[in-house]
């Protein structure tokens, strides 16, 4: 007369139903839980008689955790959490694509913390990460985001040349997946530029060319670490002394060194640190001096400005004065009287 079918546990919306003769011989229970192990059995119905059960069992797909976050990122570590998904599961299984690094795939049971973290992977390189539910022999659909990791610092940086207006730096390849560098002062003055890398060529660079080929920076123009001061001008010149004076140099200051050659008199060589001017004392009269002011900003010195004094001559010893008259009054007592 009909079938009598039901399903344990008994959830869902109809874990019990009946199937007429002669109507098409299938059931569906609805609203399962996902991951579950069911057991369904089909009773035949005659006269009021009932057969045995035909039973089998079926476990329902388990389904897939709900979202994923990238809860760290560094140049070869990305580290992934995820809500629980629903229904019963046994377990979660975690991968990363490209499999690369020191853990590609792994498995988080339930019940423990919902984060994995992917270790060993390439700087700069994007990867598709998935996480599966488990339940039984089932497996969910795959949840899956894309993250990429973060570039890798550059190697170490060099100075490789530098002026009063700009400094040229050099660094060594950045392991891992790059595309370009940016390079940059820190106080973002001066132009900056974009410099482009690529591997199979050399390390060299042109401030006109910047194709991808290179390792290697200008700054330039940049206002001045240190620059030699504008003029310098003699203030005052005696027989033994020259006064100086210089315009202020650009850039960052810390003191001007000042030195006169020959190097004879009283200071040939000093540092002068809030002024302006110098008094060269002690000098040789009538000496042509070469006079030099240097900027110094830190450790660095920069050009020297340079200018020619002489000193002016000493003035003659005593001059004495002989009796002029003298010999006329001879003249005259030998005339007769």
């Amino acid at each position: 007369d009909s079938y009598r079918v039901h399903i344990y546990p008994a959830d869902g919306d109809n874990p019990t139903g009946s199937v007429d003769d002669g109507d098409t011989l299938q059931y569906t229970f609805t609203g399962l839980t996902a991951g579950t192990l069911y057991y369904i059995s089909v009773i035949t119905v005659s006269d009021e008689k009932e057969s045995a059960a035909r039973t089998k069992d079926q476990r329902t797909i388990p389904a897939p955790p709900v979202e994923m976050t990238i809860a760290d990122i560094t140049h070869d570590v990305i580290r992934v959490t995820w809500a629980e998904a629903a229904g019963n599961k046994g377990s979660y299984i975690v991968s990363i694509s490209p499999p690369d690094g020191d853990n590609p795939t792994g498995s988080v049971d339930d019940g423990d913390l919902r984060e994995y973290s992917f270790t060993g992977l390439t700087a700069a390189t994007l990867y598709s990460i998935s996480v599966t539910t488990v339940s039984g022999e089932k497996e969910s659909a795959t949840k899956t985001m894309q993250q990429r990791t973060s570039p890798a610092q550059p190697g170490n940086i060099s100075i490789a040349g530098i002026t009063n207006h700009s400094i040229r730096v050099t660094w060594a390849e950045t392991a891992g997946a790059v595309y370009s560098y940016r390079v940059r002062t820190m106080a973002d003055i001066g132009i900056m530029k974009q410099c482009w890398r690529a591997a199979s060529t050399q390390n060299k660079f042109n401030t006109t060319d910047l194709r991808p080929r290179t390792t290697e920076h200008t700054f330039t123009p940049l206002t001045p670490v240190s620059a030699p001061p504008d003029d310098i001008s003699i203030a005052d010149t005696t027989e033994d002394s020259i006064s100086i004076k210089w315009a202020e140099a650009a850039g960052a200051v810390d003191s001007y060194t000042v030195r006169i050659c020959p190097a004879d008199g009283d200071n040939p060589t000093g540092s002068v640190d809030d002024e302006l001017d110098c008094i060269y004392n002690g000098l040789t009269p009538k000496t042509l001096y070469n006079i030099s002011v240097t900027t110094v900003s830190g450790e660095r010195k920069t050009a020297t400005r340079a200018k020619e004094q002489s000193t002016i001559p000493a003035p003659t010893d005593d001059i004495s004065i002989e009796d002029c008259n003298k010999g006329k009054r001879a003249e005259h007592n030998s005339s007769p009287n």
